[in-house]
């Protein structure tokens, strides 16, 4: 992974992780403001991730793991959380989604956010927190 600190500050991974039938191509974790490299807990965080999926996928999974430093998880969500059972057939094309982590949720300290892409109860396209994963700092700024 890469972090870049630019207008929006955060973590940022751009490239391309699993297969042909779907990838990981780009994920962030942003705030509009703040200090450089360092999230403000008193702000609503954005984690996203942007999928490229290149044939019908029966049951897509695309989901985040909030970690703490510690490799604890946090939290785990799967982009359609909102809906009942297993994910429609998606076809081919791009996913883009976010998270909002509301304010005053995170306490100082450091995080780690992997995501995991897979098709249901069948297999796993890509998660490894070596490669994609993110990585930030929250402190009570504000």
């Amino acid at each position: 992974y890469q972090e870049q600190y630019g207008g929006e500050r955060g973590a940022t991974f751009v490239g391309r992780l699993g297969d042909d039938t779907l990838a990981l191509t780009r994920a962030w974790v942003s705030q509009p403001d703040g200090v450089d490299g360092v999230f403000d807990a008193g702000l609503a965080t954005e984690i996203g991730a942007e999928a490229t999926v290149g044939q019908p996928v029966d049951g897509l999974v695309l989901a985040l793991h909030l970690l703490s430093a510690r490799h604890g998880q946090l939290a785990f969500s799967f982009y359609d959380d909102p809906a009942d059972g297993v994910a429609a057939t998606v076809g081919p094309g791009r996913i883009t989604q976010r998270w909002i982590v509301p304010p005053n949720t995170l306490a100082t300290g450091e995080y780690r956010v992997a995501f995991e892409l897979a098709v249901a109860y069948r297999r796993v396209i890509h998660y490894d927190a070596a490669r994609g994963e993110l990585a930030f700092r929250v402190d009570n700024i504000t």
